[in-house]
């Protein structure tokens, strides 16, 4: 994402987005156990913000027909990358959710929620997929923040070491994925592009097992016209 998104790593991987009724969509995380770690701890709080403190970058969002879903539960559908900024100073776990309009206006299919941490004046790219996976003569999209919630534990996973260059009219991204605590931890990494207008262009994500104190590098390739990217940690339970 090459774009000055307030807190972000420089960095990407490669793939498809995921979904399915239950699996991970394109970096699109088990949001119900987001950041989790499986207990909840002293750290956490459940007292929600307004709604007002988290901006959806509209005017960039993105609507596309594509593929989702891997093995058998590959398939087309239509689905929405956008931006959310939170403006607070503190990390918030926030859920949008949204619906598919043509060019009529008229409503032709929702959007499933998806929830991100979003670090204190950071920017996070959601993808929204179809409910239901299909594809839908769709032009453009309603986002709108559904849950915002403070979360004050500290992340134990995190992206270092992060490079982005240019390799003919794309942009690669790669750095270190570290886990800071003693036990193993199951980890998705997201990556974002964006083009020279500051639009994301893709969201792809992979999945890691990564042992106490462990490491590893990723590196992603961002599609033809990608001008910006950065990496940033959807889930991580221990």
């Amino acid at each position: 994402m090459l774009f000055a998104a307030p807190r972000r790593v420089r960095v990407l991987i490669s793939s498809k987005l995921l979904t399915s009724s239950g699996l991970v969509f394109a970096a699109l995380v088990f949001a119900a156990l987001l950041f989790s770690g499986c207990e909840k701890q002293d750290g956490w709080t459940r007292t929600e913000v307004s709604y007002d403190l988290i901006e959806i970058v509209r005017d960039k969002q993105r609507v596309f027909i594509g593929e989702v879903g891997v093995g058998r539960w590959n398939t087309t559908a239509s689905y929405v990358l956008v931006d959310a900024r939170n403006t607070t100073d503190e990390d918030l776990l926030v859920t949008i959710g949204g619906t598919l309009a043509g060019e009529d206006k008229s409503v032709v299919g929702t959007l499933r929620r998806q929830s991100l941490r979003i670090p204190a004046g950071g920017v996070r790219t959601f993808a929204l997929v179809d409910t239901d996976d299909e594809p839908r003569a769709a032009s453009s999209a309603t986002i709108k923040v559904v849950g915002a919630m403070r979360v004050v534990h500290k992340r134990s996973v995190m992206v270092i070491d992060g490079n982005v260059y240019r390799d003919g009219d794309r942009v690669v991204v790669a750095g270190n994925v570290v886990n800071t605590a003693d036990r193993e931890v199951y980890v998705v990494v997201i990556a974002g592009f964006y083009d020279e207008n500051g639009a994301p262009m893709k969201r792809p994500s992979t999945k890691y097992t990564l042992t106490g104190h462990g490491k590893r590098s990723a590196q992603f390739v961002g599609p033809d016209g990608s001008r910006s990217a950065y990496l940033f940690i959807g889930e991580a339970a221990y």
